[in-house]
């Protein structure tokens, strides 16, 4: 017997969704209950990680979409966007749990030097091989090696860095309010948390059920992934490691397609941020401004941020780069490596 969420009972009492999504979300609830597990690695690093898996049954997959949440939340914080989207696309979607959140492995103290998602990124590229040979080593049909790779306000930066290292394997990429200040102290960036959680509390009175429902699930998330000192200590050190800079220069000179999604209300990524971020990259990347959402808004105005993405990886999902296109970013690299100005 299916076990439905309050997010499900959500959906299911109204008119959102068509009769025979509300029979696939039956499938998905099933699905999102079922967590799996990857040894993953990266160099001198090993770590357990913790992802789920929806659309699972069927034959041959293209362009699978890889899902990162942000800051604290394991897979169970992304509940209600990921399983609209996997009921609108009908695409197999792995939700990932970064190492340090949900039940993915801590890594050591000693990795906190580092001032980049280098090791992050390079695990979750790890796990991404591991599920898509096991999709071929089940007998389903891989009818691309590349990737929608998805990654949520924390989760941006560490998914840039990853599509920059491999950009072979990416089909699209979408940033949902990443964070992408350069040299701003991490102090500045957690004190706009303040108001922003204000504003989710006074929205939570205001608005649709909705709201309330998805403000408990990242309340017991969040309390679930930071039950220690080492713990708080990643969260204050992704926080500080957010704001290097790495992200516009990750996201430079790439041959895919990559979605940037922001909000008008959101004071923890403020639109002037965004927009600057806009005026550096203006060809590769489409940038959308959603009125009166604020960082929280991409939980429960699900069906707003769910039409962006659906649509862009619709105009995205065939498309294949030229020769040029890598060309372009090789040189880009190049002159990156080598410190070179033209």
């Amino acid at each position: 017997m299916t076990q439905y969420s309050a997010f499900d009972a959500y959906l299911l009492q109204g008119n959102q969704l068509l009769p025979q999504e509300k029979e696939k979300l039956k499938i998905v609830s099933a699905e999102f209950g079922q967590p799996s597990y990857v040894d993953a690695e990266t160099t001198g690093v090993q770590s357990k990680l913790e992802y789920c898996l929806l659309n699972r049954n069927g034959g041959s997959i293209h362009s699978p979409i890889f899902y990162v949440p942000g800051l604290s939340a394991s897979y169970r914080g992304a509940e209600s966007l990921v399983k609209l989207l996997a009921i609108k696309t009908q695409t197999p979607i792995v939700v990932i749990s970064k190492p340090n959140s949900g039940l993915s492995g801590n890594l050591p103290s000693q990795l906190r030097s580092y001032s980049d998602f280098h090791v992050y990124s390079e695990l979750i590229f790890d796990l991404i091989k591991k599920v898509m040979l096991s999709w071929a080593e089940q007998g389903r049909i891989l009818q691309s090696n590349k990737v929608h790779l998805i990654g949520s306000s924390l989760a941006g930066p560490i998914i840039t860095q990853l599509a920059h290292s491999h950009p072979y394997i990416i089909q699209s990429l979408t940033l949902i309010h990443p964070v992408s200040e350069k040299n701003e102290y991490s102090i500045t960036v957690g004190s706009r948390y303040v108001p922003q959680m204000l504003d989710q509390l006074i929205l939570s009175g205001q608005r649709d059920p909705l709201v309330a429902i998805v403000n408990a699930i990242i309340k017991k998330d969040a309390l679930a992934n930071n039950t220690t000192a080492q713990r708080l200590a990643w969260r204050l050190w992704e926080m500080h490691t957010a704001t290097n800079g790495t992200l516009p220069e990750n996201l430079a000179g790439n041959p895919f397609p990559a979605l940037c999604i922001a909000g008008e209300k959101d004071k923890l990524v403020p639109p002037a941020q965004v927009k600057v971020l806009e005026s550096m990259h203006p060809k590769n990347v489409d940038f959308k401004m959603l009125p009166g959402m604020c960082h929280y808004s991409p939980y429960w105005s699900i069906f707003e941020y769910s039409q962006e993405i659906i649509r862009f990886l619709n105009e995205n999902r065939t498309k294949r780069y030229t020769t040029c296109s890598f060309i372009s970013a090789i040189v880009g690299k190049l002159k990156k490596v080598l410190n070179i100005h033209i």
